[in-house]
């Protein structure tokens, strides 16, 4: 027996009326609710209800209508049952979703990434605030990093509150998409730790502009630098809270992906890595702070920012911090290049400009051991750890930290040079990726700026302390490229913005509801 087949593309419950399926034919029946609900006279219906006397009455022909068995299994859309519903009954009004408030967008859409902007600005300023010290100078390069720090705490702020907002909101949104979604967060819970790094590197500042003798009297001075070495306590300890929670969250949360490249392999890794940049830039910072001098003191001797006794912790804890942060760094460095060599080959597309943080935690390690060695090496002012923890004013305490001093610079000249390889690395993925046509720019671009200028960072000592032409050279340059990488990202950044305010504004005038 010959049985007509169906057209391609087509099946056989295409041509099946609603009205041989009881469901349906029941759900299609007459209701005078859905006339109540929908405000719909009796007469305005299609059809008129069978009478109750068992008598038959005659359905108005006259009615624009179709029959039953027109409406097929490929008439059941959302679009076609909404236009059929307007085309029958003009007069019934679609109700839509209202469209969000952007105050509430914005706030849902705030991630730690956005952290990344002010901590980029916030450690420029400072390597071009210690420019001077390698004798590299021009008249405006102190003006240039006061704006710069004045335009990161102008992003940190509103940022902070976004988040803290987002916190309050939407915790379990929060907590879910931190916890349970690692593919598409775990880099972002790394950049978490962005948000007290961008604090410590302001409260620098502070340190700057007492050791500047731009605060006026001495009293000034003294409570500005209590409340510098207060907030950088606080900073350390959010820190290390941030980077506790970080790692609970990653051991917490379960990858989904599968597939042999996926981000959730390396994501978790490299948000790992911006964690220890961060505990990193708190020793930095620490050790920064207990090296500088006040105004008026041109001796290595001189009255220091703090004293001896409250500069002890300090240098104590960033020692520590430091060795914590480049030994768990070089595991996360192992197991990486497992990943990339063995199980994973180049990281996704979507994680080029990632590669560039695995700079960050050597490089900003390198610095501290080279700031930390500078501030134990003083006497008055500064810290003494030869003999007893803390000697002042004593050249045996110097001549015992000359062995220190060597041992550091050879440490941050090894890491500088492991660094330089993750930076050739990074500069190979995105030639690579640009070759094959898979580069494109996204958020996560904002994040390369930081890991490399903690090698300007560490030139920039290294110049001052073997007064190295080659290291001054090498600082400028790569403070340049900072600059101009930051120039690119913000001009991509305001086209993404502008790029989804004007897709959001046409989907809200789509969806507006008609009468």
């Amino acid at each position: 027996m010959n049985q007509t087949q169906p057209p391609k593309g087509r099946s056989w419950r295409d041509d099946i009326p609603l009205t041989h399926i009881p469901a349906v034919e029941t759900a299609n029946r007459h209701s005078t609710k859905v006339q109540d609900f929908f405000g719909i006279p009796p007469s305005a219906s299609p059809r008129d209800n069978s009478p109750t006397d068992g008598s038959r009455t005659e359905v108005n022909d006259d009615l624009p209508s179709e029959p039953r068995s027109s409406i097929t299994y490929r008439d059941i859309t959302l679009h076609n049952i909404s236009s059929k519903i307007k085309e029958q009954y003009p007069t019934i009004k679609m109700h839509t979703r209202r469209t969000r408030r952007n105050l509430s967008i914005l706030i849902q859409s705030c991630t730690p990434i956005w952290f990344t902007p002010p901590t980029t600005l916030a450690l420029l300023a400072l390597a071009l605030r210690l420019l001077p010290l390698a004798k590299i100078s021009f008249p405006s390069l102190i003006p240039l990093s006061t704006a710069l720090y004045l335009a990161s705490f102008a992003l940190f702020i509103p940022t902070s509150t976004l988040l803290l907002l987002r916190f309050i909101l939407y915790p379990r949104e929060t907590y879910r998409e931190a916890v349970h979604e690692r593919d598409s967060s775990g880099l972002e819970l790394g950049y978490l730790s962005a948000w007290p790094t961008g604090w410590i590197l302001l409260v620098a500042f502070g340190g700057f502009a007492v050791s500047e003798g731009k605060v006026g009297t001495s009293s000034a001075a003294d409570g500005l630098a209590t409340a510098v070495y207060v907030c950088w306590w606080l900073g350390a300890v959010a820190v290390g809270v941030v980077v506790m929670f970080v790692l609970g969250c990653l051991l917490s949360s379960r990858s989904r992906s599968t597939h042999r490249t996926g981000g959730g392999r390396f994501a978790p890794l490299v948000g790992w890595l911006v964690c220890m940049q961060a505990v990193g830039t708190v020793a930095f910072v620490g050790g920064l702070l207990a090296w500088l001098r006040r105004p008026g003191n041109d001796s290595d001797s001189g009255e220091g920012l703090f004293s001896a006794a409250t500069a002890a912790p300090v240098v104590v804890l960033s020692f520590c911090a430091t060795g914590a942060a480049w030994f768990l760094a070089n595991l996360d460095y192992g197991v990486l290049m497992h990943e990339l060599v063995l199980v994973v080959g180049w990281p996704p597309p979507e994680h080029s400009a990632t590669v560039f943080s695995m700079v960050g935690p050597l490089g900003q390690c390198a610095s501290a051991l080279l700031v930390l060695a500078a501030a134990a090496r003083r006497g008055d002012g500064g810290v003494s750890m030869g003999g007893d923890l803390v000697k002042s004013r004593m050249v045996a305490g110097l001549a015992a930290m000359a062995p220190l001093e060597t041992v550091c610079v050879l440490l941050a000249l090894l890491m500088g040079g492991i660094a330089v390889v993750w930076l050739l690395l990074g500069i190979i993925t995105i030639f690579y990726r640009l070759s094959r046509g898979e580069l494109a720019w996204n958020p996560s671009w904002n994040g390369i700026v930081s890991p490399v200028a903690t090698l300007a960072v560490l030139s920039i000592l290294l110049a001052m302390e073997l007064d190295s032409a080659f290291f001054r050279i090498a600082a400028c340059v790569i403070i340049i490229c900072c600059i101009l990488m930051v120039v690119v990202n913000l001009g991509f950044t305001v086209r993404l913005a502008v790029t989804s305010r004007s897709k959001q504004d046409v989907s809200g005038t789509g969806s507006q509801p008609e009468a």
